[in-house]
């Protein structure tokens, strides 16, 4: 990379370097105190608005993060679990299936209650139940996947059933809380 003025450089905060490709990647930099070119975080567009995030087929490939999403890839990590946390030859599958409910859990967790759960309340007191029940849901949710990832690494297919049954049962109870029939 040739920069010819740094003056020009620095007034115009905008670094250009070409790659072997022919493309140009721009990186917006600032100067530092000692002269040294820090790069400066691009500013993301703020939720809901243009380019928050592509979906599939989308520039750069990245998919939309939605809370219906989170709970698929808990069900599908979950599904399973249900027939075959007792095998001992499939332990590592096992832990790695428990790790991608945990994941689904945590991201829908923090994506919050869907907007369209939320339209159906009338009152702002209602909303904020709504979304404390769904937050406390989620997180006992998340504590039973932790019980069921140390039953299955220690191999105690006992605590693995309880869990799983503990799961079942507030996976129904927070369906039924939020509304949802299946």
């Amino acid at each position: 990379m040739r920069l010819f003025r740094r003056g020009l450089i620095a007034r115009m905060g905008l670094l250009v370097s070409v790659g072997l490709a022919a493309a140009a990647v721009l990186t917006v930099v600032r100067l530092s105190g000692d002269g040294a070119m820090l790069p400066v975080a691009m500013r993301q567009p703020a939720e809901g608005q243009p380019g928050e995030r592509r979906g599939p087929g989308g520039a750069g490939g990245e998919r939309r993060a939605s809370v219906e999403g989170s709970m698929k890839a808990m069900e599908r990590a979950l599904e399973p679990l249900y027939r075959q946390f007792e095998e001992a030859g499939k332990r590592e599958e096992n832990l790695r299936l428990v790790n991608d409910a945990q994941r689904g859990c945590v991201q829908a967790k923090g994506l919050g209650v869907p907007r369209s759960l939320l339209a159906k309340k009338a009152t702002e007191a209602e909303k904020a139940a709504l979304t404390e029940t769904y937050r406390a849901d989620l997180i006992a949710t998340l504590r039973r996947l932790l019980d069921l990832e140390e039953a299955i690494a220690s191999g105690n297919a006992d605590a693995a059933k309880v869990a799983i049954a503990e799961l079942k049962k507030l996976r129904e109870q927070g369906h039924h809380g939020m509304g949802l029939h299946e």
